[in-house]
């Protein structure tokens, strides 16, 4: 069996925490300012886990039957994969863009970003080990 599928799963777990984190850490922030950084490291280091995920998950798809097996599955998949990472890199170049500053509704609207981007990340997650587990992707029978 090769480990490229599950070296994705392994890095995949990152990015699903700290991107959720990164967001959790934002809300707190509205109440104690001082979590705020940090939530923007974490979001960072998210977004970096994300990318990898991605990477490995094409490597993955590339060398397994996932095509063949689960073709609108593994689309689906994909798809809020992408739509996390595009998500999570918007709120970044918005914090870039803003130098930081926020007004209570650039903040309000950043959080509810987020927590579309967390969506992304939890549909991406489930339906990622739906292929494993429902269709047998990735592992050894």
């Amino acid at each position: 069996m090769n480990a490229v599928p599950r070296l994705h799963a392994l890095v995949a777990a990152f990015p699903i925490a700290l991107l959720t984190a990164s967001v959790g850490l934002e809300i707190i922030s509205w109440k104690w300012d001082r979590f705020r950084e940090t939530g923007y490291c974490v979001l960072f280091l998210g977004l970096l886990g994300a990318v990898l995920a991605v990477a490995s998950g094409f490597l993955a798809s590339s060398i397994t039957n996932a095509a063949e097996l689960a073709p609108a599955g593994l689309a689906r998949h994909r798809g809020f994969a992408a739509g996390a990472v595009i998500t999570f890199a918007l709120m970044i170049a918005f914090r870039l863009v803003t130098r930081n500053k926020f007004t209570p509704w650039t903040r309000l609207l950043y959080i509810s970003v987020g927590v579309v981007g967390v969506a992304h990340v939890i549909v991406a997650a489930w339906l990622g080990t739906s292929l494993v587990f429902d269709h047998g992707i990735g592992v050894s029978r």
